[in-house]
């Protein structure tokens, strides 16, 4: 028989979530072909994990085969964060974390810690110092606290998660934050004068949002204006996922597609790619 392994990425986990049979009892999350998952997928399936658990739906996964899949998982709290029995392949209820780990773990967002997001900011840069990443620092800082604050600000009873990944040999640095909560268009349209977009696609949403002074906030906000300016300042790409949607923006450029499963929340990545020193 003929295996197929899988990159499971930002392209392919919205069609991977949509493979899982829902209507069953006790659904299967098959992991066992994955040979690579980036921070993305692990917070979007994560997140996946979250939402359906909160209505009552509990999971069994098939473990992946490739045991540098399985150390990447454990490494980065996969089976803790979503109370995974990683040698029985079950899940029950969540078990919320408000602990922050190192950066090589998925961190809970809790709004309780103070300072939260200039905290991880400065992580992040440490992050970045101790690998001699060449990406300016200050613009960095400012860009994941004002991801983090938003994401602190509008996740509501919902934790967002967080964590980034850099990879040496193909001189990327990444950043995936998400979570499983009303998500932009829902959190937009509470708003009378965004009330148009109840029913528009999510990715009308997305966009509205990018507009500077654009926020769910009654008394407005920079909303995500600020932080793809700072990405694109930093030459780098954001990825959004909200819903069925996604939203791409890079180089003053947009453009949108389906995500594959119309997740609740929202899910973000951040790429960067490194200067070669």
């Amino acid at each position: 028989m003929l295996v197929i392994f899988m990159n499971l990425t930002f392209w392919n986990i919205g069609r991977r979530c949509a493979t899982v049979r829902l209507a069953d009892t006790q659904p299967t999350v098959d992991l066992s072909d994955v040979t690579f998952i980036t921070p993305f997928a692990l917070l979007y399936l994560g997140m996946f994990l979250r939402s359906f658990n909160a209505q009552g739906k509990s999971f069994v996964v098939k473990l992946p085969q490739e045991q540098k899949v399985m150390d990447y998982l454990t490494r980065q709290q996969f089976w803790d964060r979503f109370n995974f029995d990683a040698d029985k392949g079950t899940m029950g209820g969540i078990q919320w974390r408000p602990t922050l780990t190192s950066l090589n773990d998925i961190v809970d967002l809790d709004r309780r810690i103070p300072n939260l997001a200039e905290g991880l900011a400065y992580e992040v840069t440490q992050i970045l110092a101790a690998n001699a990443v060449a990406l300016p620092v200050i613009p960095i800082e400012e860009v994941v606290a004002e991801l983090v604050q938003n994401f602190v600000d509008h996740a509501g009873k919902q934790i967002a998660a967080f964590m980034v990944q850099y990879y040496p040999r193909i001189h990327t640095f990444s950043i995936a934050i998400g979570d499983c909560g009303q998500g932009i268009r829902a959190r937009l349209s509470s708003q009378p004068q965004y009330a148009f977009l109840r029913k528009r696609p999510h990715r009308e949403a997305v966009m509205e949002a990018f507009q500077y002074g654009v926020s769910a906030k009654p008394q407005g906000g920079a909303g995500f204006s600020t932080i793809l300016e700072g990405v694109e300042t930093l030459e780098g790409e954001l990825r959004l996922a909200t819903g069925d949607e996604y939203v791409i923006a890079s180089k003053g450029k947009r453009r949108a597609g389906p995500m594959g499963f119309p997740l609740s929340g929202v899910q973000v990545e951040l790429v960067f790619q490194v200067p070669n020193t």
